[in-house]
């Protein structure tokens, strides 16, 4: 149980190591190449695009080939991506590498999902390991900007990407060991992908609640945009101090899944998630409000109380859409994956825009993102659980 456990953790946190150990790198690259934030957060935002459109490729390829090969395919594409984007020479060539990056990537995230509910049948026990997935998923962005500040304390940022190509690799070999999990492998062709996609949206109750873990993340993904530069620029921090308050604020990512562990037996899922929304809206009114006063407790403090929240949501949420499918599995996994990334990117989009005061951005988008997903619990609520 262990080790699936943290094979599945280690394929999931794929996205959060592409992304959080090059942090530190943020503002070495804004003055090395002399580009502001949002050309140099380009490369963010374009492996997230790449990243949510291979997901709904790589999805149905898994249910149509079995899980292994596709995962196969994109982890050696995504090591061979990290490979070239240390060899970028402007923020063009490390945008296109990006981009292919995050299409590698994308497989991992997909197919992890699909394959935890291939080999967890029981809705319950599917929910704790889907939330011990997710104390994994915590602890890669609590280490890994640490981790690219001590990079880029003994070396340059080129070796930050070299350092996810051997994580790909890793994955890699443990993926080409793996048993398949797919027991029925279905055949299918392009329409019939299409139109299955589309069956799963006119699915209210697995559509609700990809999107409430979709809005629940938002936030999570535009402080990761802009909390190097809050941090680092606006509050003059160096960047190891930078890489503690990350990790400061993942452990209440972690926190919150451990939390989510040990009362999801007495309250349920859809109690949990409610009660996710209320703390990631409480934080959020804080954060607002303090909003103007551009100190590091008045912008981390609050930030912890938004992540704790989705901590305990995200895991029951995504575990409600999967408990309403029994089959499309890979398809349904790329629809979750896809609804998450997509949000994130856009909040990392807007995260990314000069704004005067970002603290007070980020705490807009937490305060809409619960608003929108109090109002969807609101409707599901009203209807008995199936």
């Amino acid at each position: 149980m262990i080790r699936i456990i943290v094979f599945l953790g280690s394929l999931t946190a794929i996205a959060a190591v592409s992304t959080d150990i090059y942090l530190p790198a943020i503002p070495d690259l804004e003055e090395s190449w002399n580009e502001p934030l949002t050309r140099i957060n380009l490369a963010l935002s374009g492996f997230f695009v790449a990243f949510c459109s291979s997901i709904l490729l790589f999805g149905p390829l898994s249910d149509r080939f079995g899980r292994k090969k596709p995962l196969l395919a994109g982890i050696a594409i995504y090591c061979i991506a990290s490979t070239l984007c240390a060899t970028a020479t402007n923020i063009e060539q490390l945008v296109l590498y990006r981009i292919l990056q995050g299409f590698g990537a994308g497989s991992a995230s997909a197919i992890s999902l699909a394959i935890t509910k291939d080999r967890f049948t029981d809705d319950e026990e599917r929910g704790r390991v889907l939330s011990y997935i997710a104390v994994i998923m915590a602890i890669a962005p609590m280490l890994a900007p640490t981790l690219g500040a001590v990079i880029l304390k003994i070396s340059e940022w080129q070796m930050i990407f070299i350092s996810q190509a051997v994580f790909g690799l890793l994955l890699w070999v443990s993926v080409a060991a793996m048993n398949e999990s797919l027991l029925t492998r279905e055949s299918i062709n392009a329409k019939e992908i299409v139109s299955r996609y589309f069956s799963f949206f006119s699915n209210s109750r697995f559509f609700s609640y990809s999107v409430i873990s979709s809005l629940l993340m938002a936030p999570m993904f535009a402080y990761i945009a802009a909390s190097s530069t809050i941090y680092q620029e606006t509050m003059k921090l160096e960047a190891l101090q930078y890489g503690f308050l990350f990790a400061f604020n993942a452990l209440s990512l972690m926190l919150g899944n451990l939390v989510y562990v040990s009362l999801q037996k007495k309250y349920g899922d859809r109690n949990l998630i409610v009660l996710a929304i209320a703390i990631a809206m409480m934080g959020a009114v804080i954060q607002f409000s303090l909003s103007s006063f551009q100190n590091v407790a008045t912008f981390a403090l609050p930030m912890f109380l938004i992540t704790f929240g989705v901590g305990i949501g995200r895991a029951p949420s995504v575990n409600s859409a999967l408990e309403s499918i029994n089959k499309h599995v890979g398809i349904a996994s790329s629809i979750i994956v896809f609804s998450n990334f997509f949000i994130a990117s856009i909040a990392m989009l807007i995260a990314s825009i000069d704004f005067e005061n970002r603290v007070a951005v980020i705490a807009i988008f937490a305060l809409c993102s619960c608003t929108t997903n109090a109002l969807i619990m609101l409707k599901l609520l009203r209807f008995p659980k199936t």
